[in-house]
């Protein structure tokens, strides 16, 4: 179901829900992502945050370690702040009191004036962004151990890893039923990507 779908009273509501949602689906990856810098060695000792906005600055420090590639930490640092941004959006809409004209306009008005009207297109974009973003947080967090160190996952392939080098990307299939990188290069770690815990494979011809 898309809100265009919905009776125009009720898209605002559905709207803003699926930016919530989306919002602690990005965050939970976030935590996850901590988690695989942390057990790299990038972290300083400090607790993980409980809350998103004060864990993204941990995870930016995390990125910026020295034991950390370039190459990695260009694309960590562009699906960082891409989360981030989403999240300033999503943390204004619901900390606002948001309310429609007695005729719906197809946008929303902040009854606070802590900013002008938003259009529902631009709040049905945040929840997307935030949607992508969990994804590529996914994808970034499946890879760390490959080029950060930590245990590696067994049960991931070589085409596992590429693929979801590209969902961290952002390259990503448009495909509803799963979540994959689209077809195309990505970098690889120094050594490349393995098998699980056994050596790496030549690429296919």
């Amino acid at each position: 179901m898309t809100a265009d779908e919905l009776p125009k009273k009720f898209q605002l509501s559905y709207l803003l829900g699926e930016v919530v949602r989306n919002d602690v689906y990005a965050e939970h990856e976030m935590r996850l992502l901590w988690n695989a810098f942390e057990d790299a060695g990038l972290g300083d000792g400090a607790e993980r945050q409980r809350d998103f906005g004060r864990m993204i600055p941990q995870v930016r420090k995390m990125i910026a370690h020295s034991a950390v590639p370039d190459t990695f930490r260009t694309i960590a640092s562009d699906v960082i702040e891409a989360t981030h941004r989403a999240h300033l959006y999503r943390r204004a809409l619901v900390h606002d009191l948001l309310i429609e004209g007695p005729q719906p306009r197809g946008e929303a008005l902040s009854a606070f004036r802590n900013h002008p009207p938003r259009p529902l297109a631009e709040i049905e974009r945040c929840g997307d962004d935030l949607k992508r973003a969990s994804w590529r947080l996914r994808g970034l967090w499946i890879i760390a151990a490959s080029w950060v160190g930590g245990p590696l996952d067994e049960y991931r392939t070589v085409a596992d890893l590429r693929s979801w080098t590209r969902v961290a990307m952002g390259e990503i299939r448009d495909d509803p039923s799963v979540i994959a990188g689209t077809a195309g290069p990505s970098p690889e770690p120094p050594e490349g990507y393995s098998d699980g815990v056994g050596d790496a494979l030549p690429d296919a011809d």
